[in-house]
């Protein structure tokens, strides 16, 4: 899962041969250990493989053959964020909107509340619909300071201001942004929109 994507947002040959040979093993702990406490990873590590080699139809099947399979498993709430990205990429897209926003409404699925935030906010980027996006993020922002997609979920905000060209705005986030305790390089990042934004709004002060 750790190998890059290339620069066409393709997964290398080299990734693909390791999702390959994950799937393999997965397939015969499925096949020839039926019984195992173990089936219900490797059906849910199969379905991940699918999902990042971008066989999205396939993804989306072994990801809805699991919850069937294993409706109270803790990889539940995963399998359904999945499906709903499967749908996404498969153009089914008014499917993958309502089954995320289904997902924020289910209170047992609050720990992974955020990731879903982030995905809608995502593919209503994408979409260029940069007010709903702004939505999510926002409500992510306020609702989970201290989740694991914060810190991306706030320099994201600032870009999307800054590709919506509002560019004093944008300033303003990123701004917010330095003042926490996120990373070096988003930092960094972070002062080069600065820099970027002052110049497009006409204004050489740096700031920071």
């Amino acid at each position: 899962k750790e190998k890059s994507l290339k620069d066409n947002g393709r997964p290398s040959p080299q990734a693909i041969s390791l999702y390959n040979k994950s799937m393999k093993k997965c397939g015969i702990i499925l096949t020839d250990y039926k019984d195992s406490k173990y089936c219900d990873d490797a059906l849910f590590l199969l379905s991940e493989c699918l999902y990042n080699k971008q066989n999205y139809m396939l993804s989306k099947e072994q990801f809805e053959n699991f919850l069937k399979k294993y409706p109270d498993n803790e990889l539940c709430p995963e399998a359904i964020l999945y499906s709903a990205k499967s749908d996404f990429f498969l153009g089914n897209k008014q499917e993958a909107y309502t089954k995320l926003a289904e997902f924020l409404l289910n209170d047992k699925m609050k720990k992974f509340h955020p990731k879903a935030y982030l995905t809608l906010s995502e593919y209503y980027f994408h979409d260029k619909l940069y007010n709903s996006a702004e939505k999510y993020l926002q409500d992510l922002i306020d609702k989970y300071p201290n989740s694991d997609e914060y810190e991306e979920a706030f320099f994201r905000l600032g870009e999307i201001y800054n590709i919506a060209k509002d560019y004093e705005k944008s300033s303003q986030e990123f701004s917010k942004f330095l003042k926490h305790g996120f990373s070096r390089n988003r930092k960094l990042d972070a002062r080069y929109y600065i820099a970027f934004n002052n110049v497009m709004f006409g204004s050489f002060f740096w700031g920071l």
